[in-house]
Order: structure tokens, then C-alpha cells, then sequence
């Protein structure tokens, strides 16, 4: 009794089993053709075959799991003892495996695609882009840049002009008061004038050609403020102490001074500003060996460079008779000096990318043409304090006279370098923030400290062609190098 039971249980779980087998095919192959559903084989891809001699029924399946009986397609019969026949025409009916009719049949297993799906539910399908969970995905990679602008405040130091002995004091009792080489002379003003710390505004604007970013158009703009350093010595209403502009008089073969006050005699002041302004840019068409990417790669630039030098020298004297009365002088000079490179450059960058951080090292190299504009002017009034009256002689100062006023021109050829180490900070996507250091140097300019010459021949007012000798001469063009260091901090946009 336990036997038969068990016996049942097994069969009523098998057949349970069984049904659930053919619900799946059923629900995965839906009837077509006059086949009843879940048959586990697609429609029109298996044979109702017939029980025939020789072959087991239903092709050795178990009884009452056999196809039901059909019937056989047109052309085909059951294979008999000796085998099966097939179709006429040498080829099997359509199929799974047959894709057209009376043509040969498809390889097993179709060439199918690979499966795209993920291995598991954590990991990316890998369709061949980059994307955000990319390990190595820079944005940039992504959306290549077209427009970059940079904004930028520099300090600049840049080396100051030298000047002559300017100003000088000393004994009263000397033979000529003030004038170099004499007992108890000192220099007051002369050599460096120093302005110290300048700012600055740069701008650099890139335009990408290509993409990735291969070739750009970029071009760069600063302009320093105008620095002026005034100086002045002034004596008290007694002509304390001794003032004087130091010369070498030709006339005597000497150290000579123009007094601007001394004790009991003359009370005066001595001023004088130097003024400096500079500016410049360059435009490059630039090429790079790797797009924006991890690592080191390299850029190359050819482009054109213009610098502008603005620099001057004006001072503004002043000295009166002890007691108050007689005449009130002034007198004035000006040496003005400006310089205008427009060249041809080349240049070369080794950049390396790690992560946000980005380090520039960078070298340029320009020549052309320095055109050179030197204008000396000089003025000197009397006024005669009873009177009021003014009389003013517009051909000389001091340093300027008669015989080197006016204004020249000369063009020089000049070479100016560049060399620049920056360090770039990517904030976000479109926001980097930079800081560098950049040496800059043109060997010949013109500037106003070396154009002052000390051999002077004081001419008297209202004289005509004036007394011999004729000292200073023209102007000569003294040329000088001009440098400057220079500190960058800037925000740079990306679009």
C-alpha cells in the first residue's frame, strides 16, 4: 500500500512538473501553423513526425509526451528503416536553420552579436565612449573647448633707467658749491630711480581651430599702469642748504653747478619725475602634439610680438634773491623716450597634466625692429617780482639746450625673450585659476637716464646761435636693455 502511494506521489509530481514545462514554452513559442502551443520548439522549425516501422514512436520520446499527429508537409514522408527521405529539390523547408526556402542551411550557432548586457548588476555596459563613470574621463574629452579667455592682475618689477648725478649739496665756503669732486659734497638724486612694484592687466584669448584641441588661434594684451616717482629738495627761506644741479662745464674743463640755493644768497627747490608706461602682445597660430589629455605633450607657436616702452624725464626748478625781490626763475627739462618693437616670434611649451593640476613651461623668441623716438625740450622764465613781468626762453633748461632740443627718430634691431613657468588649477569644467612668473627682456631701447649728458655749455638768454662750444650735441641713441619680472594670477574661462 505504502509502495503504490509513494509510487503516485512521484507520477502526480512529475506530471505537475511537466505542465509547468509546456506553460513556458507555450508563453516563449506561440502556436502558428496548426501546431499546438508549447511544443518547446519555435513555429515552423520542427516536423510532426508519425509512428512508422523501424522508428520508435514520436522519435524516441516517452509515451504521451509525443507530438500529436499533424500530418507531414507536402513532399515529405517518414523516414523508413532505412533512413529518411528528403524534400524534393535537395533542401529542407523553411526554418530556424533554413532561412529560404530550397537554399542551403544556416550555420549552427547563428552568428549572432555578443551580448551587451552587464555581468553583473554593478557594472557599466561598455559601449566603446567614454562616459561620466569612466576612469580616465576628462569633459573636455568629451565636448572639446572652441573659446578660452583669461583674466588676469600682474606685479612687475621691471629694471629702472640710470641717471646722472641730479642733484647735490654741500659747503658754502666750497670754490663752486655743490659741484662734484669738491670738500664735503653729496649726491641727492642720481643712478637708479627704482618705482618698486607695478600691477598690471593681461588678457589672453584662445580660439581652437581644430578639434580635438590641436590648433588655436591665441593672442595676448597687457598694459602696466603708468608709474611715476617724483622727487624734490627744497631749502628753507634762507637758502638752507646748499642746493645744486652738477655739470662738467666745457669752458673751463671742470666740475661745475647751478646753484638752486645757497645760505643767505639764493632759496630754491629741485624736482624732477620719471614716468615709465608699458604695454604689449603678441598673436600666435599654435599647434599641440596631444589633445587636452593626462601626461606630458608639447606646443609649438608662430607668431608676431609688439612691445611698447613710454618713458620720461621732467623736472621743474625753482630759485629766488635773498632778500625777497629781484627775480623769480624757473627751469625746466624734458627728455622724453619712446620705443615701439613689432617683430617676428617663435616659440615652444612643455606642458604636463595631472589630474585638475596643469604645469606650463614656456619660451619665446622675438626680433625685429625697435623704432626709437628721443624728444628733448627745455625752458627757462625769469620773472621780475616788482613788475610781474615774464620773459621766457622755450631753447633751453639745464640738460637741454639749444644745441641737442628737438626731436629724433632711429630704428634698431632688437631681441626681445620671454621665459614663463605657470601653474594651472582646473576649478571646474569652465573655470581654471592660474599663477605664474614670467622674465621679459628687450636688449636695445632708449630710455631717459642714459640720454642726459653732463657736458653743458650754459647758454646765456636771448643769445642767437649761442657761445662756443656747442655742448651738448644731438642726441646719439645711448641703447640700453630693458627687463622685467613679472608675477601672474588669473581666472580662466572655457566655453
Amino acid at each position: 500500500m505504502r509502495t503504490w502511494r509513494k509510487t503516485l506521489g512521484m507520477v502526480a509530481g512529475g506530471l505537475v512538473g511537466l505542465g509547468g514545462c509546456i506553460a513556458s514554452a507555450a508563453a516563449q513559442y506561440p502556436s502558428a501553423g496548426g501546431m499546438p502551443p508549447g511544443m518547446g520548439m519555435p513555429p515552423g522549425a520542427g516536423m510532426p513526425m508519425q509512428p512508422s516501422a523501424g522508428m520508435p514512436p514520436y522519435m524516441g520520446m516517452p509515451p504521451g509526451m509525443g507530438m500529436p499527429g499533424a500530418g507531414m508537409p507536402q513532399g515529405m514522408q517518414l523516414p523508413q528503416a532505412g533512413g529518411m527521405e528528403m524534400p524534393q529539390g535537395g533542401g529542407m523547408g523553411p526554418g530556424a536553420f533554413c532561412p529560404t526556402p530550397g537554399g542551403p542551411p544556416a550555420d549552427f550557432p547563428n552568428n549572432a552579436q555578443p551580448s551587451q548586457e552587464p555581468a553583473s548588476p554593478f557594472s557599466l555596459k561598455e559601449e566603446g565612449m567614454p562616459n561620466a563613470f569612466s576612469e580616465l574621463c576628462d569633459p573636455r574629452a568629451l565636448r572639446p573647448l572652441r573659446f578660452q579667455i583669461s583674466l588676469g592682475y600682474s606685479m612687475m618689477w621691471f629694471r629702472p633707467s640710470n641717471f646722472p648725478p641730479l642733484v647735490t649739496t654741500g659747503s658754502q665756503a666750497a670754490p663752486i658749491p655743490g659741484a662734484l669732486g669738491q670738500p664735503n659734497t653729496q649726491i641727492l638724486a642720481g643712478g637708479q630711480r627704482d618705482p618698486g612694484l607695478s600691477s598690471a592687466f593681461k588678457t589672453t584669448l584662445t580660439y581652437w581651430l581644430i578639434d580635438p584641441e590641436s590648433l588655436c588661434v591665441q593672442g595676448t594684451f597687457f598694459i602696466m599702469e603708468q608709474r611715476s616717482l617724483p622727487m624734490s629738495y627744497n631749502s628753507d627761506p634762507n637758502g638752507f642748504p646748499v642746493l645744486a644741479r652738477p655739470f662738467f662745464d666745457p669752458t673751463i674743463g671742470n666740475q661745475n653747478s647751478d646753484p638752486r640755493s645757497i645760505p643767505g644768497v639764493l632759496s630754491g627747490s629741485a624736482a624732477d619725475t620719471v614716468t615709465t608706461r608699458l604695454m604689449g602682445g603678441d598673436l600666435n597660430l599654435k599647434w599641440h602634439s596631444a589633445a587636452y589629455s593626462e601626461g606630458a605633450h608639447f606646443a609649438f607657436l608662430l607668431g608676431m610680438r609688439w612691445l611698447q616702452l613710454d618713458e620720461r624725464y621732467l623736472s621743474n626748478d625753482t630759485t629766488q634773491n635773498i632778500p625777497a625781490g629781484g627775480f623769480v626763475t624757473t627751469i625746466s627739462d624734458n627728455f622724453s623716450t619712446y620705443n615701439r618693437f613689432f617683430g617676428g616670434q617663435i616659440g615652444a611649451e612643455y606642458q604636463y597634466k595631472a589630474g585638475r593640476f596643469t604645469f606650463d613651461f614656456a619660451g619665446k623668441l622675438a626680433v625685429g625692429p625697435n623704432y626709437e623716438n628721443l624728444k628733448i625740450s627745455g625752458q627757462t622764465s625769469n620773472t621780475e617780482v616788482a613788475t610781474g613781468i615774464t620773459t621766457t626762453d622755450f631753447s633751453r633748461g639745464l640738460f637741454a639746450q639749444a644745441s641737442n632740443s628737438g626731436n629724433y627718430h632711429t630704428i634698431r634691431i632688437a631681441v626681445l625673450p620671454e621665459l614663463t613657468a605657470r601653474m594651472n588649477f582646473d576649478i571646474t569644467e569652465h573655470l581654471r585659476f592660474h599663477v605664474g612668473y614670467t622674465f621679459l627682456l628687450i636688449n636695445n631701447t632708449v630710455r631717459p637716464g642714459e640720454q642726459i649728458d653732463r657736458v653743458i655749455n650754459i647758454q646765456p638768454l636771448g643769445i642767437g646761435q649761442g657761445l662756443l662750444p656747442l655742448s651738448p650735441g644731438p642726441a646719439v641713441f645711448r641703447q640700453t636693455t630693458f627687463s622685467a619680472n613679472v608675477i601672474d594670477l588669473g581666472l580662466e574661462f572655457c566655453f
